[in-house]
């Protein structure tokens, strides 16, 4: 049996070069600041709303690796929920920023959705996702402003 290489926030490296992706979860989507991140990989992606779906099924064909479960069992992305998804789910979650002072939530409806495309995009830009639900530093080192 291979030894997989693990590369997220509490994992480690190991010798085998497989890239381990975690499934993202429901408490994940709670996280204004995991949101904010995911729709920014997706709105710098630079793809137009009526092109995302067959996107998102490119992005999930070149994983680098396996996505797994808590239990770390290999798992098969569901992509149901965004072929389900309308135009203006993927115009308004994907190819629009959101901007730094509105509160951000998921809808019910579209929590899966945000979940399959949040782990695509985990898979496929892992050291940008890592940084998603990191708050920038409150110190900026410059001067303050005067008025």
């Amino acid at each position: 049996m291979r030894t997989p290489r693990l590369f997220e926030a509490m994992g480690g490296f190991r010798e085998d070069p497989t890239l381990i992706v975690p499934l993202l979860k429901s408490k994940d989507l709670k996280s204004a600041t995991i949101l904010r991140g995911l729709r920014w990989s997706a709105f710098m992606q630079k793809v137009r709303a009526v092109d995302w779906l067959d996107h998102s099924y490119n992005l999930y064909r070149d994983v680098p690796g396996v996505i797994v479960d808590d239990l770390r069992r290999e798992v098969q992305l569901d992509l149901t929920p965004l072929e389900e998804a309308p135009y203006e789910w993927w115009r308004d979650f994907c190819c629009r920023p959101c901007r730094p002072d509105t509160p951000v939530r998921v809808r019910a409806e579209a929590r899966n959705r945000v979940i399959v495309l949040g782990t695509i995009l985990r898979a496929t830009s892992v050291a940008e996702a890592y940084l998603w639900g990191m708050q920038p530093p409150a110190n900026d080192n410059r001067p303050p402003k005067t008025e």
